[in-house]
């Protein structure tokens, strides 16, 4: 299933997983960790757009079988950026991070 725009219920699943799971660990693919390289993003900078930002694009990531969630958001210093992430409800719930754009 492929959507551009989240369905109610994508949205609710989302907002759910960031209320429930605050504390999320995070582990990055390879593409993430070069791409946070060569745009200069830290990881505070990823989670403060997961947990503030909007939802705008859900699809099926084909390699895991999961959803592919694109937030997007506004770091604290304003950087308006991009987190793609799958996410993982194991113990305290985990995200992963395969790419983000700025």
């Amino acid at each position: 299933m492929t959507t551009s725009t989240p369905n109610n219920n994508q949205q609710a699943y989302y907002r759910s997983f960031i209320r429930n799971f605050p504390n999320f660990t995070v582990r990055l693919t390879r593409h993430a960790r070069d791409r946070m390289e060569e745009r200069d993003i830290r990881l505070p900078q990823i989670r403060s757009v997961l947990m503030t930002g909007s939802l705008v694009h859900v699809e099926l990531d084909i390699r895991s079988g999961l959803e592919k969630y694109r937030v997007t958001g506004r770091d604290a210093d304003g950087r308006g950026l991009e987190v793609v992430a799958n996410l993982e409800e194991d113990g305290a719930g985990r995200v992963v991070i395969v790419t983000v754009i700025d």
